[in-house]
């Protein structure tokens, strides 16, 4: 396993198969041109992760995956291993990429082998930062997709992606971190699936509706467009396109998938669900008597008492209420399906600090009653203060920069003190607020 360039700068970009490669200047044109239409290559901007960055994200997620907490995979000469603490991952204290290499170069000689792990923004807020900024850059502040966002990493040396050729129905913006990577894509319409011996996709450790084309690894096959490049580029290809990835080579990839499809009744299911376990009492299902062999059916009195609760969530004020924060969380969240969590407060250790709002960072908000619920990066708060404490959010929305001192001065009299502070605090949680 060669070592891979850690400075991006000083990669060589391999030659494309393919006349799809968009400049720095041509990126306005993807979205109307490329998304959703044909397979291109194109500049990461920003940069996603440096691979010291990748690979802090991956000890972290093997560490999670320990304890089951993580969607985390590893792939040995093709077939999914399940030991979680194999030699060739990560392991605690080797904290760059070079030092895991040096390890794994002084061993006996290596197998083929992928790492995938699934929201890996999870375990980054860096990452998660910047691919919001990449995706704002192409698609224009306040997009977002029909769908939900996740990211995924994959990591290591293989001729093929484990399972061979796949589709899913998610776009894809593949971005290359080390080494180099190619993809080979095909449309949709090149093999119908009832016509193709399929693997059971959820042997390969895929979902049921990613369907993969058995024993066929794409080399012999006509027609693929190449994609190929190195740390800096995209690799993007539309949804459902049959696709396998190509690293011979060690390699570290973080792919962008956009899914322009969810269950239409998601958010709506999320605030119901979440009504239903604030209700007080046992809504859950107990042990009933034995059925008799036939006759008229009815329910449970356990399934009646759930019935009747939903009858009441549905009815009330406070339903509309959990789906606007609902709401107001993808809105914030840019759709991504997994975020990181809150960080600590404990790097506010002055009221003089200087603050400002973070990039790409929407603050939405919905006062209800006496209580005011604002939500910002996906996470939700609330204060008592009221409407009152509307010009706080309104002006730290618009305002570059200013102090916990400053706030207090200025919204102090009209807002508690204490509601003051406890909305910078959790702003600053929720990463909404930087310190300047």
């Amino acid at each position: 396993m060669a070592p891979v360039q850690t400075d991006p700068g000083e990669a060589t970009r391999m030659s494309t198969g393919t006349s799809h490669r968009l400049r720095p200047s041509e990126l306005d044109r993807f979205q109307e041109t490329y998304y959703e239409r044909t397979p291109a290559v194109l500049p990461q901007s920003p940069m996603l992760a440096s691979p010291n960055e990748a690979f802090d994200a991956l000890v972290q997620a093997c560490d999670a995956a320990a304890t089951g907490r993580s969607q985390f995979k590893l792939f040995l000469d093709g077939k999914q291993a399940a030991d979680a603490s194999h030699p060739l991952l990560p392991r605690k204290g080797e904290t760059t990429l070079s030092s895991y290499q040096t390890r794994l170069l002084a061993g006996p000689a290596l197998p083929e082998f992928a790492v995938y792990c699934g929201s890996i923004q999870a375990y980054s807020p860096q990452i998660y930062d910047r691919a919001r900024a990449l995706l704002g850059g192409l698609f224009g502040d306040g997009w977002l997709p029909a769908g939900w966002i996740d990211m995924e990493l994959f990591f290591g040396r293989y001729r093929y992606t484990p399972g061979g050729i796949h589709k899913e129905p998610r776009s894809n913006l593949h971005c290359v971190v080390a080494g180099q990577k190619s993809m080979l894509v095909w449309p949709e319409e090149t093999w119908e699936p009832a016509s193709v011996p399929v693997f059971d996709a959820t042997e390969l450790g895929r979902d049921a509706d990613q369907p993969t084309i058995e024993n066929r690894n794409g080399s012999e096959l006509p027609g693929a467009a190449v994609l190929s490049g190195m740390a800096g580029d995209i690799l993007y290809w539309p949804a459902k396109c049959w696709h396998v990835g190509i690293s011979p080579d060690f390699s570290i990839g973080i792919n962008i998938a956009v899914y322009q499809c969810e269950d239409p009744f998601e958010l709506l299911t999320r605030a119901i669900a979440g009504q239903l376990w604030r209700l007080s009492g046992d809504l859950g299902l107990v042990e009933e008597p034995a059925l008799s062999r036939g006759g008229a059916c009815e329910l449970p009195l356990a399934l009646e008492r759930q019935l009747q609760a939903l009858q009441s969530v549905a009815g009330s004020a406070s339903l509309a209420t959990a789906l606007a924060v609902e709401w107001m969380k993808r809105a914030t969240g840019m759709a991504f399906r997994t975020l990181p969590n809150r960080r600590g407060a404990a790097d506010l250790t002055s009221d003089h600090q200087a603050l400002r709002k973070a990039t790409c960072r929407r603050l939405l908000w919905k006062a209800v009653g006496e209580k005011l619920i604002y939500v910002g990066n996906g996470h939700a708060g609330q204060v008592r203060s009221g409407r009152e404490a509307i010009e706080i959010l309104e002006f730290v929305s618009v305002s570059h920069r200013f102090t916990m001192q400053e706030l207090v001065d200025r919204f102090g009299t009209a807002v508690p003190e204490g509601d003051v502070r406890d909305i910078v605090k959790d702003l600053y949680a929720m990463r909404v607020l930087d310190i300047a």
